[in-house]
């Protein structure tokens, strides 16, 4: 069984403000799971269950809430999971 996801997971932009756009390729429709992760472990926002279509697909995250800092943005889906690291700025 190979990934759902393609290897390209592409976060920006990066610092964010207001918006963290995911873009992402889909390799069959699949439900996704986006966490942001602070350095501490803390899941400081959760988006599950997103339904991606085959082919691409973007996440637009609202981070106005967020503090400024560095956060783990984790993309999952029942047979993947890719992190990247992503700078808050206000």
């Amino acid at each position: 069984m190979g990934d759902a996801l393609s290897n390209e997971v592409i976060m920006y932009p990066n610092p964010a403000t207001d918006v963290l756009n995911i873009q992402l390729s889909a390799k069959i429709t699949e439900k996704v799971t986006v966490n942001v992760i602070d350095l501490q472990g803390r899941v400081v926002s959760s988006i599950k269950q997103i339904t991606e279509i085959e082919g691409a697909n973007r996440i637009a995250i609202d981070v106005q809430t967020l503090k400024p800092g560095t956060y783990i943005v984790n993309v999952t889906t029942s047979e993947y999971s890719k992190s990247k690291i992503v700078v808050i700025n206000k």
